[in-house]
């Protein structure tokens, strides 16, 4: 007899535990242990199967060569693959299981790598396609930590950018500071309209191309405000700056608007035009 059919006796549960365990052993003498699963056949149905799918803890031999440890690693991979599968088909038949079904036999622990070993091949697509085929669990981490890394450069780039707009602002609002009037004079003609310079005229007078002083009449600024279509700008990179990543700024193209418009060396500009 089984000796898991005495389970299903009912004179087994009113047993003493001391007294059904010796009955278990001396059932168990006569039934076929599964030399992987460590218990006689059949598999009972509280048999714990996921622990015996669980990897086993890495083995550090750092003295091997790193491609002799992806090729064992390999090689490793494939075994352990192979006894899952027979594990998890043991565990998915049916009471009542067929007494010689057994599970996979146990796992064999990889070989560790070292953090250089890994950063070297995260940063070399050379070096990976040196070592290939890759191990799945080294692949895996490769292409994941190629990502995160992706994503903290890209949120590092934003972040710079937003400090760069951050900081154009604070200089646009130090320009126009720079040209209002503390005590301003009352004039009699009339009430003056608020007059707001174009931020293209700010951002030349930083980068040092200042308009001419004309450009600042009304009309000008108003031109410029409303129909900015018609003016000519140029693209540059930031005066002084060197980092071909950084933003470049629009400006206006003074050589083309000069002759549009004059310079306050021409007689048409000697009288400025409010």
């Amino acid at each position: 007899m089984s000796p898991h059919l005495l389970v299903d006796l009912w004179p087994w549960r009113r047993l003493h535990p001391a007294l059904r365990e010796l009955v278990w052993v001396l059932a168990s003498l006569g039934a076929q242990v599964l030399p992987n699963a460590g218990v006689p056949g059949p598999i009972p149905a509280d048999f714990d199967f996921d622990a015996k799918i669980m990897p086993p803890d890495g083995v550090t031999r750092f003295e091997l060569p790193l491609a002799v440890r992806i090729q064992e690693n390999i090689v490793i991979e494939n075994y352990n693959n192979a006894s899952i599968l027979k594990t998890v088909n043991a565990k998915t038949t049916k009471d009542p299981r067929p007494a010689d079904l057994d599970i996979g036999p146990p796992l064999k622990p990889l070989y560790f790598y070292s953090d250089d070993e890994v950063r070297e091949l995260v940063n070399s697509e050379a070096l990976c396609s040196l070592y290939a085929p890759l191990p799945a669990s080294l692949l895996t981490e490769i292409v994941s930590t190629r990502a995160r890394m992706k994503s903290e450069a890209e949120a590092e780039r934003q972040a710079q950018r937003d400090r760069e707009k951050e900081a154009d602002s604070s200089t646009r609002s130090r320009l126009l500071g720079s040209m209002e009037m503390a005590n301003p004079i009352e004039r009699s003609l009339g009430e003056a309209r608020e007059v707001v310079i174009p931020t293209v005229y700010l951002l030349n007078i930083r980068n040092r191309y200042p308009p001419p002083l004309h450009f600042f009449t009304n009309a000008r600024i108003d031109q410029v405000n409303n129909s900015p279509q018609t003016i000519h700008t140029k693209v540059i990179r930031p005066f002084g700056v060197g980092d071909d990543s950084v933003d470049k700024v629009q400006l206006l193209d003074l050589a083309k608007m000069i002759s549009l418009w004059g310079n306050d060396d021409t007689s048409e500009c000697l009288t400025v035009e409010l």
